[in-house]
């Protein structure tokens, strides 16, 4: 159905007294009120709200149609409308139609969120989710992430990137319910626990993938080992793999009397050996529609539990043949900016249709120690090779909660422009009190305000030597 109608009143119709001639037929189904505009010129002329009326089935089986007019009721004034010229919007629309619209290009409740949500002034109707948790860039973000096929999120140092990543999901999950799987990657293990903590936290339900030794022990319960030994058919499982065990021994000891009698050679022995060998091939077919069987149902263990989760893993873990059982049309990309582009590639590279590359290609870069690879362009990421060529859709969160105000001064204005806000300063000015600059004798107090520097620039002039397989500098060791 097309979540727009158009409609030429003309010169016969009167809509003066709450009524337009417009007829919506619904059989047999449930229908909510439905939020209409009506566009007059190149605006927004009055919002209405439209009951529809669902006419009851006959008896006969047939359906038949209503032929009264529905009744309008005003929601708001047209001064409390915020005006969108009409070209806006339709040109909108037309490029909507022509983009592939990534995952969720069918779906009408997360096409008309994303776009209320993407303005600077969002657009609020009775049933969105509560957002207190993110400030007004960081619910742009979320709706760009949502409603765009391919969009770049880049976060400044303490600008909440996590915490939108989080929001997004759970806006998709638990709010849209969703069923497309979600995969969520990051280049560093330390960073998939602390989505995986915030994921649960959230009341998400995070699937940690990875070696168990890179796992944070308090994050068990969530990893994909964990899920498999809980899961309704490891009992099955294992008395499957104790019967192949079985079946093995069998196999085995049957190999070495064949290789016994063959061995002796007496007379009359072919018989016995030829039984033994029919047997060992019996054997051996049974050994191998056990394995079928353990492989099926592993597989459906897999993607019983994958399918239920959202898979938080590292983009090179990504390539499990654990995850070969499902594809993964949403991929978000977190410290998309540190990773390498081929690394970024492996999770695109799972049946994505829908992607967010979430990064600061203005703060660490992908770690590269080949000369080579560096001279051929791999010290770039995808992060910042999509940045630098301005066509994806990106929006930058602005807002920073970590550094004191004098801190945050010097990055935001030696390479964001001047645009990040303060996050850390209340109302009256007064910055948060776990801010300030510790009490030291190394830190003066300046005269002029009666406070210690936050943030203190040396020029110590020493260089780095190496030193074994690492390097050292020790004028920053005495320092």
């Amino acid at each position: 159905m097309s979540d727009h109608a158009d409609y030429d009143a003309g010169d016969e119709s009167d809509i003066s007294n709450g009524t337009l001639p417009v007829d919506f037929f619904v059989v047999g189904v449930t229908v909510n009120p439905l939020d209409i505009h009506l566009v007059h010129g190149d605006h927004w002329e009055s919002k209405f709200r439209l009951r529809w009326w669902q006419p009851p089935l006959p008896s006969n089986g047939k359906t038949h149609t209503n032929n009264k007019a529905p009744n309008f009721g005003p929601l708001q004034a047209p001064d409390e409308v915020e005006y969108v010229p009409r070209e806006t919007l339709e040109h909108a629309g037309r490029e909507a139609r022509d983009d592939d619209g990534g995952a969720f290009r069918d779906d009408m409740r997360i096409q008309s969120w994303a776009r209320r949500y993407a303005r600077r002034n969002p657009i609020q109707i009775d049933g969105d989710p509560p957002l207190d948790a993110l400030n007004p860039t960081q619910i742009r973000a979320a709706a760009m992430m949502l409603g765009e096929r391919i969009c770049l999120v880049q976060g400044p140092p303490g600008t909440g990137k996590t915490k939108t990543i989080i929001e997004a999901a759970k806006l998709l999950k638990v709010h849209f319910q969703v069923h497309h799987p979600l995969l969520v990657c990051t280049y560093t293990n330390v960073a998939v626990d602390n989505l995986v903590e915030g994921f649960a936290t959230a009341g998400l339900k995070p699937l940690r993938v990875g070696f168990g030794a890179k796992v944070k022990s308090s994050l068990g319960e969530y990893t994909l080992d964990h899920q498999l030994g809980k899961h309704p058919l490891k009992p099955r499982v294992h008395k499957l793999a104790e019967e192949e065990r079985s079946i093995e021994r069998r196999r085995s000891q049957l190999k070495k009397k064949i290789e016994d009698v063959q061995k002796e050679g007496r007379a009359g022995a072919s018989d016995r050996l030829e039984r033994m060998t029919s047997t060992l091939t019996m054997l051996g077919r049974q050994s191998m529609s056990v394995k079928a069987k353990l492989y099926a149902m592993h597989q459906e263990m897999l993607r019983d539990i994958t399918s239920a989760a959202d898979i938080c893993t590292t983009c090179v873990t990504s390539a499990s043949v654990a995850l070969n059982v499902l594809d993964f049309p949403v991929v978000f990309l977190d410290e998309a900016s540190m990773s390498t582009e081929p690394a970024s590639l492996i999770p695109l590279m799972r049946g994505s249709r829908h992607i967010s590359l979430i990064g600061d290609h203005k703060q660490l870069p992908p770690v590269i120690t080949s000369r080579e690879a560096m001279m051929k362009g791999f010290s770039t990421s995808l992060f910042e090779r999509l940045t630098e060529e301005g066509v994806v859709p990106s929006i930058m969160l602005d807002v920073q909660y970590r550094m004191h105000p004098t801190i945050s001064h010097f990055p935001s204005l030696e390479f964001y422009n001047m645009s990040l806000q303060d996050g850390t300063v209340d109302a009256a000015g007064n910055v948060s009190p776990d801010l300030h600059p510790p009490l030291s004798t190394h830190l003066e107090v300046d005269t002029s305000t009666g406070r210690r520097p936050s943030v203190v620039f040396l020029d110590h002039g020493g260089s780095e030597m190496a030193k074994d397989r690492s390097r050292v500098n020790w004028n920053e060791a005495h320092i």
